[in-house]
């Protein structure tokens, strides 16, 4: 089952078309909806998903699409990498592995967030989806302790959650 955009999705795409710039890279990328929009601005982009589905209907809709556990077939730089994890702790009532983000809700971000600098072009940046429900300040504290600078790019207040699109940088 692919991803069906969402609050987070369409909150992150707004973020890609303001700040997408380069060579990209879109991890996990669901219904591709990220890399059409970077796509869109006529940047390169290559999409990864762990989910064979997944990169079959990226590839259906005219995206490079590779089958990639975050970054482990991934080679090179990228000067924007994009990501809306799946953020939802111990997902049990609809597992899936677009949606659960392991015991904590942070099991795959937190992954994705050690890996990423060695991926960054230099100046490179990453865009990602954060959610209130599994933490805005351990995130921030895990991006300080990664050596990297962030700013909020876009927020949005849903009824259960506060979404919050982070574009963060190396600054080594």
């Amino acid at each position: 089952m692919v991803y069906n955009p969402m609050e987070d999705s369409f909150l992150l795409e707004k973020a890609v078309k303001q700040w997408a710039r380069g060579k990209v890279l879109d991890i996990g990328t669901g219904s591709a909806i990220q890399a059409l929009a970077a796509k869109g601005l006529g940047l390169d982009v290559l999409a990864v998903d762990i989910d064979p589905e997944a990169v079959e209907a990226a590839r259906a809709r005219g995206i490079r699409a590779i089958k990639s556990d975050l970054f482990s077939q991934v080679t090179g730089r990228f000067d924007t990498i994009i990501f809306n994890p799946p953020y939802l702790p111990d997902c049990k009532e609809a597992p899936h592995i677009a949606l659960d983000g392991g015991p904590t809700g942070r099991e795959v971000l937190d992954r994705f967030l050690k890996q990423c600098p060695e991926h960054l072009a230099p100046g490179g940046q990453v865009l990602f989806v954060q959610s209130t429900i599994t933490g805005i300040g351990a995130t921030e504290q895990k991006l300080a302790s990664l050596g990297m600078g962030y700013e909020i790019a876009e927020s949005q207040k849903i009824p259960w959650e506060q979404l919050v699109v982070y574009r963060a940088w190396c600054e080594k």
